[in-house]
């Protein structure tokens, strides 16, 4: 396997910002240092102040999974900084100390449930600053053992945490529903409200839990993302910009390369003749239609394909799932064209009740309009994207007013992979380093 796919990898087209095809070297050094440098089951501690019957953001267990300092995080680090062409002035101001975090939030139905996530700390001293919370929201994965909070078995999911923990920041990666503690759950994938309150529940477990352990919070909040992790991040920030603005402010966001116009990306997409990603827009499909309760994947799907997408494929540790990438053999005509499934019809859903149901659950999940935004905010991305197309960023700055801004990837070809070492790069410098 090349460089440029140890530590970003496109599956099945999918990109998913996962680190798991690090150098090995690298994963050698981190898997046996874990054991030197302390992942204490011992520190295992539930919450005593979390009540019988918990709400949304309380906090029910911390767990320290990993400690990383001196020769370690310095290999973490340079590892880092040569894969992404970082500055190299960025060196380890501060040691850090990870922990899973289980806390209350809400399904796709209201109701309360335990999720879960990685949050580092910089290990810092009373003389030290108080410390600016980052929040960073994770691509796409298909199975759990990608998620954030499995550290304990592979720590160099936790790259990006080390890298801003060792410049001060406090940092949170949500699992999203449907990994970690949630498993059993359907990931609600590009659904914008469950996507937000998993990542703004996980923030309010964090300022409990670095209050128990004297961690000091100053009043900065950035948050970040790329790919899902960049709807993600634009979700949460609707949330807490229009229904929570009296908790939250938030100083600076970077949504990158996320799908905000999810009805026009969708669209987009079945009128191609062949898919960039047969498995992405499936992840899509099954996502909104199980959460919104059609349960209509083979009115959408062709044999034997909505077998394959039915197969449980969404859930916690995903199988292999056989698609055909050409459109009009994946998908029914009735889907594609509309009800009398000839071309040139008004496709992209299902007709009832005299409405294109699909249709219309894609247009409530947009971000690209239909509010303000307060919050300086960059949006990143590359023109080249075919995964999740550069027209997204371009409809979200057109429609989110003033205090958003586009920052073109400059890489060649600027596509979704490419693009990602320029994200982290102009994440450093905006948010800024050391704290």
């Amino acid at each position: 396997m090349g460089q440029n796919e140890n530590m970003l990898s496109l599956k099945n087209n999918i990109f998913i910002c996962n680190f798991s095809q690090w150098p090995r070297y690298l994963l050698l050094i981190t898997v046996l240092s874990l054991t030197a440098c302390g992942s204490d089951s011992s520190d295992n501690t539930s919450n005593p102040d979390s009540p019988d019957n918990p709400g949304r953001g309380d906090l029910i267990q911390a767990t320290i999974v990993y400690n990383a300092g001196g020769p370690t995080l310095d290999t973490i680090l340079n590892a880092v900084k040569t894969f992404y062409g970082l500055d190299s002035g960025i060196t380890r101001r501060y040691n850090a100390t990870f922990y899973k975090i289980i806390y209350a939030t809400v399904d796709t139905n209201g109701n309360i449930v335990n999720a879960s996530g990685l949050v580092s700390y910089p290990t810092k001293t009373v003389a030290n600053p108080a410390s600016p919370l980052l929040s960073y929201q994770h691509g796409t994965i298909i199975g759990d053992d990608e998620a954030p909070s499995n550290m304990a078995a592979k720590p160099e999911l936790g790259a990006l945490n080390a890298l801003f923990s060792s410049q001060g920041y406090v940092v949170a990666a949500p699992d999203y529903l449907g990994y970690g503690e949630s498993t059993r759950l359907l990931h609600p994938y590009i659904i914008a409200d469950a996507s937000a309150s998993a990542t703004v529940d996980l923030l309010r477990a964090v300022r409990t839990h670095a209050a128990s352990i004297s961690h000091n919070l100053d009043n900065k909040l950035f948050i970040t993302g790329y790919s899902e992790g960049g709807y993600v991040t634009l979700a949460t920030q609707k949330e807490m910009e229009t229904n929570l603005s009296a908790e939250f402010t938030i100083t600076k966001s970077i949504p990158a390369a996320g799908p905000y116009h999810v009805s026009w990306t969708a669209n987009y997409l079945i009128n191609l003749v062949t898919l960039p990603s047969a498995e992405l827009l499936s992840f899509v499909l099954k996502a909104y239609d199980t959460v919104y309760g059609s349960n209509r994947i083979s009115e959408i799907y062709q044999s034997p394909y909505d077998a394959e997408v039915n197969g449980g494929y969404f859930y916690g540790d995903a199988p292999g799932i056989t698609l055909t990438d050409v459109t009009i053999n994946l998908l029914t005509p009735i889907f594609l064209y509309g009800p009398d499934g000839l071309p040139g019809g008004d496709g992209l859903g299902y007709r009832e009740a005299g409405e294109m149901v699909l249709k219309s659950d894609f247009t409530a999940n947009n971000l690209h309009t239909a509010w303000t935004v307060t919050t300086p905010t960059i949006l990143f991305h590359g023109a080249d994207d075919l995964i999740v197309p550069y027209q997204n960023s371009v409809d979200a700055v057109a429609g989110l007013g003033a205090n958003v801004s586009l920052n073109t990837c400059t890489t060649i070809p600027a596509d979704h992979a490419t693009c990602v070492a320029p994200y982290i790069n102009l994440v450093l410098s905006e948010f800024g380093w050391p704290y």
